[in-house]
């Protein structure tokens, strides 16, 4: 199941027969997907990046605005991003 996307009888199974081939960022709390929210979106991508951002839950941008901003950011500039809690993993 993909956070935030309502779940429907199939839906996850065509998408994963088509994935992504674009950089992805994923993002989860550390306490809450931070530590399996890579591998759970490498399941619809195959360039998935990204971790969890250090003390927080659920809402990363209200938590953590500037290390929610900056992973952000870094994604978009094309910078490698540490995250210092979790791995990042990509796959190719």
């Amino acid at each position: 199941m993909v956070p935030g996307v309502p779940d429907r009888p199939g839906r996850r199974l065509e998408w994963k027969k088509t994935p992504l081939t674009i950089p992805v960022l994923a993002l989860g709390g550390e306490h809450r997907y931070g530590s399996v929210i890579v591998s759970m979106l490498q399941e619809f991508a195959t360039n998935v990046t990204g971790g969890g951002i250090p003390g927080c839950a659920h809402w990363l941008p209200e938590a953590r605005p500037v290390e929610t901003a900056d992973a952000v950011l870094d994604f978009l500039a094309g910078r490698d991003r540490s995250f210092p809690h979790l791995a990042t993993r990509e796959t190719a």
